[in-house]
Protein backbone atom coordinates (compact mmCIF):
# COMPACT_ATOMS: atom_id res chain seq x y z
CA UNK A 1 0.00 0.00 0.00
CA UNK A 2 1.01 3.79 -0.68
CA UNK A 3 -0.71 6.29 1.63
CA UNK A 4 -3.55 3.34 2.42
CA UNK A 5 -4.35 2.96 -0.84
CA UNK A 6 -3.12 -0.47 -2.50
CA UNK A 7 -0.37 -0.06 -5.27
CA UNK A 8 -2.25 -2.22 -7.57
CA UNK A 9 -5.96 -3.24 -7.89
CA UNK A 10 -8.00 -6.13 -8.73
CA UNK A 11 -8.77 -5.94 -12.48
CA UNK A 12 -11.90 -4.01 -13.34
CA UNK A 13 -11.32 -1.75 -10.11
CA UNK A 14 -10.86 2.11 -10.62
CA UNK A 15 -8.40 4.08 -8.68
CA UNK A 16 -9.93 7.79 -8.25
CA UNK A 17 -7.34 8.78 -5.63
CA UNK A 18 -9.54 7.32 -3.13
CA UNK A 19 -8.57 5.18 0.04
CA UNK A 20 -9.45 1.90 -0.57
CA UNK A 21 -9.17 0.49 2.63
CA UNK A 22 -9.40 1.72 6.50
CA UNK A 23 -6.32 -0.76 7.05
CA UNK A 24 -3.25 0.67 6.45
CA UNK A 25 -0.68 -2.26 7.48
CA UNK A 26 1.59 -1.69 4.71
CA UNK A 27 2.11 -5.22 4.07
CA UNK A 28 0.15 -6.97 0.82
CA UNK A 29 -3.30 -6.52 -0.84
CA UNK A 30 -5.44 -5.10 1.75
CA UNK A 31 -8.06 -6.76 3.68
CA UNK A 32 -10.85 -5.43 2.86
CA UNK A 33 -10.16 -5.90 -0.76
CA UNK A 34 -9.59 -8.86 -0.49
CA UNK A 35 -12.72 -9.57 1.42
CA UNK A 36 -14.24 -8.22 -1.58
CA UNK A 37 -13.07 -10.15 -3.75
CA UNK A 38 -14.05 -13.42 -1.54
CA UNK A 39 -17.19 -12.78 -0.74
CA UNK A 40 -19.07 -12.05 -4.18
CA UNK A 41 -22.61 -13.77 -4.93
CA UNK A 42 -22.21 -15.44 -8.20
CA UNK A 43 -23.14 -13.51 -11.42
CA UNK A 44 -22.64 -9.74 -9.62
CA UNK A 45 -20.43 -7.17 -10.77
CA UNK A 46 -17.54 -5.88 -8.54
CA UNK A 47 -17.46 -2.43 -7.36
CA UNK A 48 -15.56 -0.52 -9.44
CA UNK A 49 -14.55 1.96 -6.39
CA UNK A 50 -14.42 2.11 -2.97
CA UNK A 51 -14.59 4.95 -0.41
CA UNK A 52 -14.49 5.48 3.35
CA UNK A 53 -17.35 6.52 5.03
CA UNK A 54 -18.15 7.70 8.28
CA UNK A 55 -16.70 5.21 11.09
CA UNK A 56 -14.61 3.66 9.14
CA UNK A 57 -17.30 1.90 6.93
CA UNK A 58 -16.11 0.84 3.58
CA UNK A 59 -18.77 2.26 0.85
CA UNK A 60 -19.13 0.49 -2.45
CA UNK A 61 -19.49 2.32 -5.95
CA UNK A 62 -19.46 2.42 -9.46
CA UNK A 63 -18.89 5.68 -11.64
CA UNK A 64 -19.41 5.94 -15.51
CA UNK A 65 -18.12 9.36 -17.59
CA UNK A 66 -15.45 11.89 -17.78
CA UNK A 67 -14.39 12.76 -14.05
CA UNK A 68 -14.01 16.47 -15.42
CA UNK A 69 -18.05 16.68 -16.23
CA UNK A 70 -20.51 17.82 -14.02
CA UNK A 71 -20.87 15.02 -11.31
CA UNK A 72 -23.98 13.82 -10.64
CA UNK A 73 -24.46 11.09 -7.60
CA UNK A 74 -27.50 8.55 -7.72
CA UNK A 75 -28.90 7.17 -4.39
CA UNK A 76 -30.75 3.98 -3.99
CA UNK A 77 -33.69 3.46 -1.88
CA UNK A 78 -33.83 1.14 0.77
CA UNK A 79 -33.54 -2.30 0.43
CA UNK A 80 -31.84 -1.73 -3.41
CA UNK A 81 -27.89 -1.26 -4.38
CA UNK A 82 -25.96 0.97 -6.55
CA UNK A 83 -27.45 -1.51 -9.49
CA UNK A 84 -30.84 0.20 -9.67
CA UNK A 85 -28.72 3.26 -10.91
CA UNK A 86 -26.63 0.93 -13.78
CA UNK A 87 -28.33 1.95 -16.84
CA UNK A 88 -28.87 5.89 -16.17
CA UNK A 89 -25.42 5.96 -14.51
CA UNK A 90 -23.80 4.59 -18.38
CA UNK A 91 -26.32 6.89 -19.83
CA UNK A 92 -25.30 10.00 -18.10
CA UNK A 93 -21.43 8.79 -18.49
CA UNK A 94 -22.09 8.58 -22.37
CA UNK A 95 -23.68 11.92 -22.11
CA UNK A 96 -20.40 13.70 -20.79
CA UNK A 97 -21.51 13.70 -17.19
CA UNK A 98 -19.56 11.56 -14.39
CA UNK A 99 -22.16 9.84 -12.27
CA UNK A 100 -21.48 8.17 -9.36
CA UNK A 101 -23.62 5.74 -7.50
CA UNK A 102 -22.91 3.78 -4.57
CA UNK A 103 -24.58 1.46 -1.57
CA UNK A 104 -25.81 2.93 1.46
CA UNK A 105 -23.90 1.03 4.24
CA UNK A 106 -25.57 -2.42 4.79
CA UNK A 107 -27.17 -2.47 1.46
CA UNK A 108 -25.32 -4.31 -1.37
CA UNK A 109 -21.32 -4.53 -1.53
CA UNK A 110 -20.71 -1.55 1.21
CA UNK A 111 -19.74 -2.36 5.03
CA UNK A 112 -22.44 -3.68 7.92
CA UNK A 113 -22.24 -1.45 10.82
CA UNK A 114 -21.94 -2.79 14.08
CA UNK A 115 -25.46 -2.63 15.22
CA UNK A 116 -28.90 -1.44 14.06
CA UNK A 117 -28.39 1.79 15.61
CA UNK A 118 -25.49 2.91 13.19
CA UNK A 119 -28.21 2.73 10.31
CA UNK A 120 -29.47 6.59 11.13
CA UNK A 121 -29.99 9.19 8.20
CA UNK A 122 -27.18 11.14 9.94
CA UNK A 123 -24.61 8.30 9.15
CA UNK A 124 -26.20 7.99 5.33
CA UNK A 125 -25.41 11.44 4.88
CA UNK A 126 -22.01 11.59 7.15
CA UNK A 127 -21.47 8.60 4.19
CA UNK A 128 -22.87 10.51 1.21
CA UNK A 129 -20.19 13.97 2.78
CA UNK A 130 -17.70 11.04 2.48
CA UNK A 131 -17.82 10.57 -0.95
CA UNK A 132 -18.45 13.81 -1.90
CA UNK A 133 -14.92 15.20 -0.18
CA UNK A 134 -13.49 12.01 -1.63
CA UNK A 135 -14.47 12.86 -5.41
CA UNK A 136 -13.58 16.72 -4.48
CA UNK A 137 -15.51 18.13 -7.29
CA UNK A 138 -17.59 21.14 -7.71
CA UNK A 139 -21.34 20.65 -6.27
CA UNK A 140 -22.81 17.72 -7.70
CA UNK A 141 -26.16 17.21 -8.76
CA UNK A 142 -27.99 15.05 -6.32
CA UNK A 143 -30.69 12.30 -7.64
CA UNK A 144 -31.88 10.03 -4.86
CA UNK A 145 -35.12 7.40 -4.92
CA UNK A 146 -36.98 6.82 -1.57
CA UNK A 147 -34.26 6.42 1.06
CA UNK A 148 -31.59 8.36 -0.72
CA UNK A 149 -33.66 11.20 -1.69
CA UNK A 150 -34.70 11.33 1.82
CA UNK A 151 -30.80 11.88 2.66
CA UNK A 152 -30.00 13.88 -0.14
CA UNK A 153 -32.70 16.53 0.58
CA UNK A 154 -31.67 16.51 4.29
CA UNK A 155 -27.84 16.60 3.52
CA UNK A 156 -28.62 19.71 1.34
CA UNK A 157 -31.54 21.23 3.48
CA UNK A 158 -29.32 21.11 6.74
CA UNK A 159 -26.49 21.99 4.95
CA UNK A 160 -24.42 19.13 5.20
CA UNK A 161 -22.73 19.81 1.75
CA UNK A 162 -24.05 21.98 -1.75
CA UNK A 163 -25.74 20.81 -4.56
CA UNK A 164 -26.28 22.38 -8.03
CA UNK A 165 -29.61 20.85 -7.97
CA UNK A 166 -31.77 18.20 -6.25
CA UNK A 167 -34.25 15.29 -7.89
CA UNK A 168 -35.99 13.57 -5.41
CA UNK A 169 -37.94 9.86 -6.74
CA UNK A 170 -40.56 9.07 -4.94
CA UNK A 171 -40.62 10.25 -1.51
CA UNK A 172 -42.81 12.92 -0.26
CA UNK A 173 -41.37 15.49 1.76
CA UNK A 174 -44.10 16.11 3.89
CA UNK A 175 -45.76 12.59 5.54
CA UNK A 176 -49.48 12.73 6.65
CA UNK A 177 -48.70 11.06 10.19
CA UNK A 178 -52.08 9.90 11.33
CA UNK A 179 -52.85 8.80 7.32
CA UNK A 180 -56.01 10.81 7.57
CA UNK A 181 -55.31 11.87 3.61
CA UNK A 182 -54.92 8.41 2.32
CA UNK A 183 -57.69 7.49 4.58
CA UNK A 184 -60.57 9.78 2.99
CA UNK A 185 -58.87 8.70 -0.23
CA UNK A 186 -59.48 5.28 0.33
CA UNK A 187 -62.69 5.56 1.78
CA UNK A 188 -64.18 7.26 -1.33
CA UNK A 189 -63.12 4.66 -3.86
Amino acid sequence: TLGGRPTSLPHGWIDHGIIMSATDSGEGEPERTARFLRERLPGTPAPGTLWTGAEGLVIAGDCWGDPRGQHIYLLHGGGQTRHSWKDTGERLGDLGYFAVSYDARGHGDSDRAADRSHYTTDLMIEDLVSVARALDSAPPVLIGASMGGICSMIAVGERHMEASALVLVDIAPVIEAAGDVAMAFTKNK
